[in-house]
C-alpha cells in the first residue's frame, strides 16, 4: 500500500470515527426521534459500503446489526433468520437432548439450569457455567433458540460442549444425548417438622402430584413445608399457575402483559377463579384443586349455542325447527357437546327430505332418550324402523352442483324404436 493509500484510508476512518461519536449529540440535538435514529443508521450503512477498505458481505453486516438491536432489549431477545424462524414456528424438535436449559449473559450462552439426571447435569454442568463452544461452533452472538437447535440430536449422539467459568480457561466435554423424561418432586422430611420439597419440573400434572407429596408430609408430622424452586427453569405457564393456587389462597395468580392489547390478569380466591381484561371479567368460575376438571357453566353453553347458531346461518335450521320442533331440544345436546351444529343441520335436513316430518320426530325423540343426540343414530333409527316393516329405503339420488348436470333435460325416447338399430 503507497503513502497515498495509506493516507487516504486514514482521513476517511477518522472521519467515520468522528460522525459515529457524534450520533449520540445528534439524537439530541434533534430530539431523539425514531426517524433520526434509522436516518443516521442508514448513513452508517452507506459509509460501510462505499469506503470501508475491503469489499462488505452486506447481508451478514446487516444480520450482525439487527441481531445487536435485538440483544440491546435483554438476554432472551434474539434474531432469527427465514430458516430459523420457520424451525421454530413449525414446533419440530429433536427426540433427544442434553437436559442444559439456556440463556444469554454478556452475549455467551449460559446454563440456566440442569435437569436432574440428565446427562449435562451427571457431566458436571451447573448453573452459572458459560457455553464458549457447541461442537466447534462459538457461541458468543448466538441465539437460544439456534443453541438449543445445536444441543439437539437423536438418542446416543454426542455433543462437544466448551464450558467456561469467568477467569478460567474453557474445558470441553463430550455429552451423550439422551431422551428427556419428565422428573417428579422430590421430598423428605427434615428435622424440626419440617419438609422439603424439590421441584425441578413443572410438567403437566405437577399441582396434583406436588398436593399428593403435601398430604404426604402432614402425614408424616411435618408442621412448616420448604419449597425449592430454584432448580426448575422448564415447564408450561399453564402448569406453573395450579402450582401456585396451592400456596395462594387468594390474590393475583398471573399477568399476561402484551404491547398492543389490554393486560389480562388471572385472579384466584378461596372460592372463584377469574379471569380480567384490564378492569373488565371475561370469566369466573367456581374454583376446583383437582386437574383436568371441567368446570362448564350452563349460560355459557346457552351463548355458545347461540353463537354457532349465527356462525351457520339460520335458514335451513329454521325449516327443520319449524317442521320438526323436537330438533330444538337436539341442538341443545350438539352444543353441549361442541358438535359442528352445520354439519348435523344438513344430514337432519336431508332425512326431512326423505321421511317426513313425522318420522324424523320420533326418531329426534327415541335418539335423546337413548342418549344419542347425534344425526347418525337419528338416521340409524328410521332405517332401522323401515326394515321392521319391510319397506326398501329410498337411495338418494345426488347429482353435482353444476348448470350443465342439475338443468339436463333428458328426453324419453321410444323404446320400440331399439329393434331398429
Amino acid at each position: 500500500m503507497t503513502s497515498r493509500s495509506r493516507f487516504v484510508l486514514s482521513l476517511l476512518s477518522t472521519a467515520f470515527v468522528l460522525y459515529l461519536a457524534s450520533g449520540p449529540l445528534m439524537r439530541r440535538a434533534l430530539g431523539d426521534t425514531g426517524y433520526t435514529q434509522l436516518s443516521i443508521f442508514h448513513e452508517v450503512v452507506s459509509m460501510i459500503r462505499d469506503s470501508y477498505v475491503d469489499p462488505v458481505n452486506m447481508d451478514r453486516t446487516l444480520d450482525a446489526a439487527e441481531s445487536g438491536l435485538l440483544e440491546a432489549l435483554d438476554g432472551d431477545s434474539g434474531y432469527l433468520d427465514v430458516e430459523d424462524f420457520k424451525t421454530l414456528q413449525a414446533g419440530k424438535r429433536a427426540p433427544a437432548d442434553t437436559g442444559i436449559v439456556l440463556g444469554r449473559r454478556f452475549g455467551f450462552l449460559t446454563v440456566v439450569a440442569t435437569r436432574p439426571d440428565s446427562p449435562a447435569r451427571k457431566a458436571g454442568i451447573k448453573a452459572g457455567d458459560f457455553i464458549k463452544f457447541i461442537d466447534g461452533k462459538h457461541t458468543h452472538g448466538l441465539t437460544v433458540v439456534k443453541g438449543e437447535r445445536l444441543l439437539e440430536g437423536e438418542p446416543g449422539t454426542s455433543v462437544k460442549v466448551a464450558i467456561f467459568k469467568s477467569g478460567t480457561d474453557a474445558v470441553e466435554t463430550a455429552v451423550v444425548r439422551e431422551r428427556p423424561a419428565a422428573t417428579l418432586p422430590v421430598s423428605r422430611l427434615l428435622d424440626g417438622g419440617i419438609g422439603y420439597i424439590a421441584v425441578s419440573d413443572v410438567s403437566d400434572g405437577v399441582a396434583s402430584t406436588l398436593k399428593s407429596t403435601i398430604a404426604g408430609l402432614q402425614a408424616q408430622g411435618a408442621r412448616a413445608l420448604v419449597l425449592d424452586l430454584r432448580s426448575s427453569a422448564t415447564g408450561a405457564l399453564k402448569n406453573a399457575v395450579p402450582l401456585s393456587e396451592l400456596f395462594i389462597k387468594g390474590g393475583v395468580v398471573a399477568k399476561l402483559a402484551t404491547r398492543n392489547a389490554p393486560e389480562q390478569t388471572l385472579v384466584a380466591s378461596d372460592t372463584h377463579v377469574r379471569v380480567l381484561d384490564g378492569s373488565t371479567e371475561v370469566a369466573r368460575h367456581a374454583r376446583t384443586w383437582d386437574m383436568r376438571q371441567v368446570v362448564e357453566d350452563p349460560a355459557h353453553l346457552e351463548g355458545l349455542k347461540d353463537i354457532k347458531r349465527k356462525a351457520h346461518g339460520a335458514t335451513g335450521r329454521e325449516r327443520l325447527l319449524t317442521t320438526v320442533p323436537t330438533a330444538e331440544r337436539l341442538y341443545a345436546e350438539l352444543a353441549a357437546r361442541q358438535e359442528p351444529l352445520g354439519r348435523e343441520t344438513t344430514a337432519l335436513l336431508e332425512l326431512l327430505d326423505r321421511y317426513g316430518h313425522q318420522a324424523l320426530t320420533a326418531a329426534i325423540d327415541e335418539a335423546l332418550a337413548r342418549g344419542t343426540p347425534r344425526a347418525a343414530s337419528v338416521a340409524h333409527l328410521l332405517a332401522q324402523s323401515e326394515r321392521g316393516r319391510r319397506q326398501t329405503p329410498e337411495l338418494p339420488l345426488r347429482l353435482p352442483n353444476r348448470p350443465g348436470v342439475s338443468d339436463l333435460t333428458v328426453r324419453n325416447h321410444n323404446l320400440e324404436d331399439y329393434d331398429d338399430i
